[in-house]
């Protein structure tokens, strides 16, 4: 008994050895992928449309899918018919059918466009914070049947980027990330 009861306080003891300890000292440090950064990029998937570029006086209409890794799947510069959308492991191009909705800088916030095997894809989304030189879409969707018939609705996360003119003197605005 008097054994159990010794054997009991060593082990209090050193209960209270190990909590009075630096934990950060007794703790291996996190993984660089579980630290959070600024200087370390947002992952996106290759599995994406191709970066995009906007020349001097051009603005455009970015869009990620709210997945992770996120993926680039949504692009067309202002004033187009067409837009890129990367669909089942390809790029497809949209011919735009339709806008309505509120004027968010040179789009609309409601747009309807289909693919060259009539699939029909509608985008809504609604303005977020205004930033320089364009403006955030913090919450929008993509709607579309797939080719099985199923309707799949992809949230999205997005920005309106613009591109100064030459005579500004900036620099050119190439997206790829959220």
């Amino acid at each position: 008994m008097a054994l159990r009861f010794l054997f009991s306080l060593l082990l209090l003891g050193s209960m209270g050895a190990c909590a009075s300890s630096n934990i950060s000292e007794t703790m291996p440090s996190l993984p660089k992928a579980f630290k959070a950064s600024e200087e370390e990029p947002v992952k996106i998937s290759r599995n994406s449309l191709k970066p995009q570029t906007l020349n001097p006086g051009e603005c455009g209409l970015f869009l990620w899918n709210k997945t992770d890794p996120s993926q680039f799947i949504f692009f067309v510069k202002a004033g187009e018919s067409t837009a890129k959308f990367y669909l089942e492991g390809q790029t497809e191009t949209l011919q735009l059918l339709s806008t309505k909705g509120d004027i968010f800088g040179q789009f609309l916030t409601e747009q309807n466009y289909q693919t060259a095997t009539k699939l029909n894809i509608a985008l809504s989304f609604r303005p977020g914070k205004i930033m320089q030189e364009g403006q955030r879409i913090e919450q929008g969707r993509l709607q579309y049947l797939s080719r099985e018939g199923w309707l799949n609705v992809q949230p999205v996360v997005g920005v309106r980027a613009c591109r100064a003119s030459q005579s500004e003197n900036a620099s050119s605005v190439i997206l790829n990330t959220p």
